[in-house]
Formats: structure tokens, sequence, C-alpha cells
């Protein structure tokens, strides 16, 4: 029998596809200002939140609902898809626009004011609409493949509940965080999760000292500069650059790994300097790109950068020399970043330092491994009775490259400073929560917090591992999964945990903050107060949706396991809506074990 008109959706006879793609196409525009449901952690092949909230929407609308209503309501506009053209023909011709051209009729003022679809939020006229037209009154709406949350967590902000389902635990746990706790405890998360996140951090600092070595000294070219006030000159670390090194099987000689020796976009960069009699390379700092020396290894074969040698190792030289722990580590270069304060006209401070990336070749001191590997020595009996460090090995799959490259089990993925620093950072997080246990407080909003720590040491473990590297183009470390499968890296950056600077730990824990809150507020609670007297939590249950006067997401229902098994009564669901997942396109489960291994 044909559906009826009046259950007809809006989805079954329109949808402004050109104008959403436009906005999905924006929204991962500005790398440095995602979503916060993308920036909490990683997670693959995420739905553009802007799709996500128009397809909800045009599924519980009927077919018959005012077009321009709901474009309004996904945060854009007709005349977006002129803009566009206009901006595609100028970055055609070479030329850059300014201002640029997204401007929304309905707010024109002259400027570009039409903000990211993404980060509209329904306003009360626009809310109020659409809860009175909806095709059903308090309707549920099922992901069985959430994912990332994208879905459910735009059904939240149009105000409806939503189940959200996944197999996958790391998954899962992405959901609670994304969204169910921030809606459901709002400010009380916020202050909880800076608590919880001082106390982890003043923790991990303790158990660190000694770890990295001290900084040398900046030693200031403009020492006699009176522009620079050098007495508050300070230098910090900011990566430890390696590079994986195996023995020439023709010379016997060291041959330092990597794809290339490009440091910076200014054409910083590494000249290597073989010694022929001692059989290992030096390295040289140089300005250009014609003094780089050209990369030792391409497509799994070295080729040795003696003069006297310059064979090319066999076809799998190199996974049998990792497998047989025969592949080491050379640190070639730390990356410091060095703030200096400039003085005004007048002769006094500035308020803000000026910032500089720096290369260094690295000293002896840089990194001791035998004092790395001793320590890790000394705490491994306890570590491993306690299951601090990941020492299950990586089972087999579709991508065995860590296990070809001798990096199973998966704490084989992190040299020795860095198993260190993870299991401190391990042992740390359970001590902490452990004491506030037998304490008695650990409460729910508590326990949300520290699951928002441990979120935020998955940050850390992407971007400090023997498959992150340092990013020429951008002077940060990039992490593990720029490419969604486990290629190998021949060189690799290391990122400091404890680092005064703030980066490390600290970045990690303060960018999950900004997530929280940016989730908050999306959500519909209200900013914290700057004095920390943040109103109490706005709490809502699960079997209530909130009226539509109230701006606060209800917090969805989330649940791991099969979707085949899920137990939902007949009727109780008035849409589905999911992105499916993409099959053998990407390996949730087998990436995600990288991530498991150390949130279990």
């Amino acid at each position: 029998m044909p559906p009826t008109t009046h259950n007809r959706r809006l989805i079954e006879d329109w949808l402004p596809v050109n104008e959403i793609s436009i906005e999905a196409i924006r929204e991962r525009s500005a790398i440095s200002a995602l979503p916060p449901v993308n920036a909490l952690h990683v997670w693959w092949a995420r739905k553009p939140l802007v799709t996500s909230r128009a397809a909800v929407a045009a599924s519980l609308l009927p077919a018959d609902a005012d077009r321009e209503r709901f474009m309004a309501a996904m945060g854009t506009y007709p005349e977006i898809v002129d803009d566009q053209a206009r901006v595609d023909a100028a970055k055609a011709e070479g030329i850059a626009l300014n201002p640029p051209v997204y401007v929304n009729p309905r707010n024109s003022n002259g400027k570009d004011n039409h903000k990211r679809a993404f980060t509209h939020n329904l306003t009360d006229d626009e809310r109020a609409w659409f809860h009175d037209n909806l095709a059903v009154q308090d309707p549920i709406v099922l992901d069985v493949t959430a994912g990332g949350g994208s879905i459910p967590f735009e059904v939240g902000r149009l105000g409806l509940r939503s189940h959200a389902n996944e197999l996958n635990p790391v998954a899962n746990i992405i959901l609670h965080a994304t969204c169910e706790w921030p809606q459901r405890y709002g400010n009380a998360l916020l202050e909880e999760y800076e608590d919880v996140s001082e106390r982890f951090r003043d923790r991990v600092e303790t158990l660190m000292e000694g770890v990295y070595p001290d900084v040398p000294p900046l030693e200031d070219a403009d020492s006699e500069n009176k522009n620079f006030e050098t007495a508050r000159a300070h230098r910090y670390v900011w990566a430890s650059l390696w590079a994986r090194a195996v023995y020439c099987p023709s010379c016997s000689r060291e041959i330092p790994l990597s794809v290339n020796w490009r440091l910076s976009p200014k054409g910083d960069g590494v000249r290597l300097l073989p010694d022929e009699t001692a059989g290992t390379c030096g390295f040289q700092l140089v300005g250009k790109a014609s003094e780089h020396s050209p990369g030792t290894v391409r497509g799994g074969i070295a080729v040795c950068p003696y003069l006297s040698c310059g064979n090319s190792t066999p076809r799998g030289y190199l996974a049998a020399e990792a497998q047989a722990g025969r592949m080491g580590h050379r640190l070639y270069c730390i990356v410091y970043r060095d703030q200096r304060w400039s003085r005004t006209k007048s002769g006094r401070p500035s308020n803000r330092p000026k910032a500089t990336r720096t290369f260094l070749l690295a000293r002896p001191e840089d990194y001791d491994m035998e004092a790395a590997e001793a320590r890790l020595s000394e705490l491994r009996p306890r570590w491993e009775a306690e299951g601090i460090l990941p020492d299950e090995h990586k089972p087999p799959g579709d991508d065995d490259r860590p296990i070809t490259y001798g990096m199973s089990p998966w704490r084989y993925m992190f040299n020795p400073r860095q198993q260190l620093a993870h299991g401190y950072c391990v042992q740390a997080f359970r001590e902490l929560v452990d004491e506030e246990e037998a304490a008695g407080e650990l409460t729910d909003v508590r326990r949300a917090a520290w699951c928002h720590a441990a979120l935020a040491l998955d940050k850390v473990v992407n971007r400090n591992c023997l498959l992150s590297i340092w990013n020429p183009g951008t002077n940060r470390v990039a992490h593990t999964f720029g490419t969604h499968d486990f290629g190998m890296k021949w060189s690799y950056a290391e990122m400091p945990v404890i680092e005064p600077s703030g980066y490390g730990l600290s970045w990690a824990l303060e960018e999950m903050r900004g997530c929280i809150e940016k989730l908050m507020s999306m959500s519909g609670h209200p900013k914290p107060e700057p004095s920390g007297s943040s109103p109490a939590a706005t709490l809502i249950s699960d079997d209530v949706r909130p009226a539509v006067d109230n701006h606060v997401a209800p917090p969805s229902t989330v649940t791991l396991g099969l979707a085949q098994d899920l137990d939902i009564p007949p009727g109780s669901v008035d849409a589905i809506v999911l992105d499916p997942p993409y099959h053998n396109n990407v390996n949730y489960a087998e990436l995600s074990d990288f991530f498991y291994v150390w949130l279990k």
C-alpha cells in the first residue's frame, strides 16, 4: 500500500543537497576549528554535522513542510550555491577574495557574516516551528551504528531523544563523551573535569621526574639588542625527531632511514655526513632544500648513503631486521619552541612573547637509551602485574605492517621513553581513581570526567609513537592516523608528555576541556561563569523530552552491542537514521585497537 500524503516525509520528496554539500565542505575547511565531535577523539569516516541534522530533520517533518524555514533551521540559505560558484571561479583565476562572499541575505549587512552551518543553534522561533510541525510527536531516533556520534548529537540539538548503539567499545566511550555526559551534566561535568585534569597532570609530573633531560639555555643572538628583554626568554622542547636505522647488508655500516630530511617550509633540513671509517652517519642542519640529503628509503627498500657502497637493500630485508630486533633508533634533531618578550618603543616589555621554532642537532644527553630501558626494566614487574603497558600482541588482520616490522606486542609501537611516559600516565590515572573510589568520591559525573581525561591521554598516545611523524608544513607532530592504516613510518617524532610550555599532556587536557565546553554550548547549556561559580547542571530524565522552550539537548541513550540484538519494543522508534560502516574501506575494529589497549 503506497504511503499517504499525511505520513510521507520531506526527505522522500526534497532535500537541498547542493546547499548541504557546500556546508559540509565548509564544516571541514578550517582544520584549526573543527566541530568538537571531531576534535574529541579520533574516529574514522565521521558524517558532517550539517548532513546529519538535515537527514534527521527531513525524516521527521512532513513532505509539505516549509522548505525555506527548513533551510534556515539547518543554518544555510539558497543563495550559498551562487556564493560558492563565485568562490570557485575566483580560485580558478588565482584570485583571493577579500572579504569572502558567504553572505546570508537574511542577515545581510555588507559583511561576510554567514557562519558555518554546524555552529547554528536553532532560535526560539525555529525550534518552535520544528516541533510544532513534526509528523509525530515526541519521536525517538535510532542509530544502530553510531560511530563518532554525529547523528545522535544532532538529534539532541534538535531537542529530540536518540538511541545510539555501537559494537566497538572505543566508539561506545566516544558516544558517551559526545552525546550523553555533556548534555546530562552540563557545567557540573566541566567543573569536575577541571579538578580531575589538574590532579592527573600534577601526579604525572611527580612520577616522571627525571625522565626528560634538562633543556639547554636559550643563547639569544639578540642579547645586546635592546628590543628584546632576554631575561624573560624561555626555551621548551617541542619534539624530538628520530630516524629508524639498520645496518647495510653490503658494507655493514649504519643507515638512518627517512623518506626525506625536510624540517620546515622555509627550507630547513638535514644533510647526512657518512663516516666511512666509523660506519655511522653524522647530521648537519642546513637552511636550503637544495642542501638536503636525499631520502634513504622508499617502498620498503633502503639505499646505503656511503660513497664506497651506495647499494640498495634486498626487498624484505628491513622487515626481517625489524622482526629480529635489529632495527634501531637515531635521534638526530630537537625542535625547540623559543619565547622572547620584545620591548615597545618606550622600553616596556610586551604583554605577549614572540614564539619561534628552533632546530638544533641532538646532544648525547637528549636521550639516554640505556637509562630509559633500565628504568623501564625496574618498573616492568609491577606494571606487568597490573597491566599498565599493553603487552597484548596485535592479532593478524587486514593491515599487518605492525607485525611485519616488529611492532607486536602493541607496546613495541613506542620507544622505551615513550613507554615510560605513557606507563606513568596510566599509573597516575589508576592511582587517583582508586583513591577516589576508596574515599567514596566517585560520583557518576566524576566518573564521566575521568573518562574524558582518559580520552585526552589518547591524544598524547596518538602523537607520541613510532607511527607519528614530524609535519614540516605545519611545524607540528602529526597524529598516527593521517591515513586510515598502520603505514610504516621510517622516521618519527616524539612529543614530550610533560613540558613546562604546556605541550604534551597539558595541551591534550586543555584540548579536551575546550571540547567539553563546546559540546555543552552546542547542546544548549549556558556558558560557565568566568569566576568559576557555574550554575548547577540541568539534569534531564531519559524518559522525558524537554519542553520546546528548553534549549538543553536530551542526553542520548548509549548502548554497546550488536544491532541485531537490540531490545527495542515494537513502535518505540519513529525513525532510523544511520551512516552504514564502509565495510573494508575503513578497518574500524583493527585501527581502534590502537586506542583500546590503553583505554581498557
